[in-house]
């Protein structure tokens, strides 16, 4: 089995690489071509291009670098048509992976599947009917997503109960609370009630809420 498969940040890059490992159980003949990160390369695949070149935030950093991104858009829709895998897999990052879709789709019947469901159910739900015209089907990680792809033609299946989810080897995250952490006082700006939180992902910078 080929699979040509795709990541553009470091947490489509750990679930690749879970899964890309997972395969390997299922199917040790498996070979891998396409886009990741450290974790994916661990797993054995040779990525295309650093993919730390899609990592990017924000407009101020995506304007200077459009027109190269346009090109590695490109480049991996036409590396996936040369290589015509038995499936074409991609994780996450909708904004570079639905393009190379699109592109790969128009001229060819290349099987699609996505990787994490786009959070319809959250902001913009115009995504899932256009996910249905290239994505032939997805994997979601939450239980709760797949109504709101299905309302759409959308294959979906729960990735928390397939064979794809793979149980991902990562240490236990560490206790943080008052318990094992005394907050001083002087540690914030008014009062010794406020809670830090500190949450695993991929982004650069935070959103205050």
């Amino acid at each position: 089995m080929r699979v040509f498969i795709i990541a553009g940040e470091p947490s489509g890059d750990a679930l690749g690489g879970a899964l890309m490992r997972g395969l390997k159980t299922l199917a040790p003949d498996v070979s891998f071509q396409g886009v990741g990160g450290a974790q994916m390369q661990a797993a054995g695949l040779a990525s295309q291009f650093d993919m730390s070149e899609l990592s990017l935030m924000g407009i101020v950093e995506i304007l200077p670098k459009y027109q190269h991104l346009k090109r590695r858009i490109r480049e991996t829709a036409d590396a996936v048509l040369k290589a015509k895998p038995d499936v074409m897999v991609t994780i996450d990052s909708p904004d570079f992976c639905l393009r190379v879709a699109k592109l790969v789709k128009e001229q060819s019947t290349q099987r699609c599947v996505h990787y994490v469901a786009p959070t319809v159910w959250a902001w913009r739900a115009g995504r899932a009917a256009k996910m249905a015209k290239v994505i032939d089907q997805v994997l979601a990680l939450f239980p709760f997503e797949p109504p709101y792809m299905e309302a759409e033609c959308v294959v979906i299946s729960s990735a928390t109960r397939s064979r794809w989810r793979l149980r991902q080897t990562r240490p236990r995250p560490q206790r943080f609370g008052r318990a094992s952490h005394r907050m001083q006082p002087h540690w914030c700006w008014s009062c010794r009630d406020r809670v830090v939180g500190k949450f695993r992902g991929c982004a650069r910078s935070l959103k205050k809420h």
